[in-house]
């Protein structure tokens, strides 16, 4: 998504070419093991890689890069790109603890193979502050996850009271600790409105989510849109006062800047990303992962007074960083700076 927001911004003002690494797949497990069948498919796409690089007229290169195991591919796009000749700039998507490349040896690799490019791109101040100890040689600069404000912005101030969710159906999103909240609400004799955006790990995952909604009596409650993209997406986020984002990990998640850039109240875990992006803001209630007693009295209090809440609401907005006006000078800057 950040490569495909960046091309947006930058198609119109430079010439561009693409090499996909994606599968084009809507569902991924992102947890499971790799078997022999990914092996080959990296190797596959290392080949098709030194092709394109071969072939391309581009001076400068963006390569996105992660810091799991992927990183090993992103060691070849590296230093094969280098080794042409190309300009690099590395857009750094990565935790700061808890993968694979992120200490020890693995970290002091990162860092030299980073070093190598001519610009390295970090999701906030925090990842600056700490992988600047890691990448020499190399100029660091900032650019957020950013939203295009004006998609995401209500034409008309909102009347009903109705909750958002997007994100994978999964353990670690916290989307099992959001169904068990909303079994308390049933139980209690509450009643809400929660529209979801996402897809599972697997069908059959799917099916068993689907299943447990219909058999908790829970489906006119949550309401399952499915995987959705464009404007179906957006109605969704300015139909909907109140972002839940109960997420056990993440990065620098781009949701909640959505959220706001969509005058949402925000709930959502307090873990450390999510707390670095909403922590000072007003329309934010935080409570603890992996506690779905919190997150019920939460939406509990929410809707004994509907038109507070939705007056809540409106004091939310994005942060000028996470904004695309911002993130268009940033990346003008790099740009031009070959």
């Amino acid at each position: 998504m950040a490569n495909i927001s960046a091309q947006r911004l930058l198609g119109e003002e430079f010439q561009e070419e693409v090499f996909n690494t994606s599968r084009g797949e809507d569902r991924e497990d992102l947890y499971g093991k790799k078997g022999i069948s990914e092996i080959l498919v990296a190797f596959s796409l290392i080949a098709k890689y030194i092709g394109f690089v071969f072939s391309s007229k581009s001076k400068v290169f963006n390569i996105y890069v992660t810091s799991n195991l992927a990183f090993i591919r992103d060691i070849f796009f590296i230093i094969v790109a280098r080794a042409m000749g190309k300009k690099i700039v590395a857009h750094l998507h990565s935790k700061t603890s808890g993968e694979l490349f992120l200490s020890g040896f693995l970290l002091k690799l990162m860092g030299r193979i980073l070093g190598l490019c001519h610009t390295v791109i970090v999701l906030s101040d925090y990842h600056k502050a700490f992988f600047e100890r890691h990448i020499k040689g190399t100029s660091l600069v900032v650019l957020e996850n950013f939203v295009f404000v004006d998609d995401l912005k209500p034409e008309k101030k909102r009347t009903e009271l109705e909750f958002l969710y997007i994100g994978r159906l999964t353990r670690k999103k916290g989307f099992y600790d959001l169904l068990d909240a909303m079994d308390i609400l049933h139980r209690q004799g509450n009643s809400c409105v929660i529209n979801v955006i996402g897809a599972a790990e697997t069908d059959e995952k799917e099916a068993a989510l689907r299943e447990r909604i219909k058999s908790s009596g829970l489906s006119e409650m949550v309401r399952m849109h499915g995987l959705l993209s464009g404007e179906a997406k957006f109605s969704l986020f300015k139909r909907s006062a109140v972002l839940v984002f109960p997420s056990h990990f993440e990065n620098s998640p781009i949701v909640l800047k959505e959220g706001l850039a969509a005058e949402q109240l925000i709930v959502c875990s307090d873990i450390q990303a999510n707390m670095n992006i909403v922590g000072a803001l007003p329309a934010v209630m935080p409570f603890e992962p992996e506690q779905p007693e919190q997150l019920a009295a939460i939406i509990t209090g929410l809707l004994e007074d509907t038109e507070n809440t939705l007056q809540l609401s409106r004091k939310a907005s994005c942060p000028k960083q996470a904004t695309d006006t911002h993130a268009k000078m940033t990346l003008s800057r790099i740009v031009n700076a070959f």
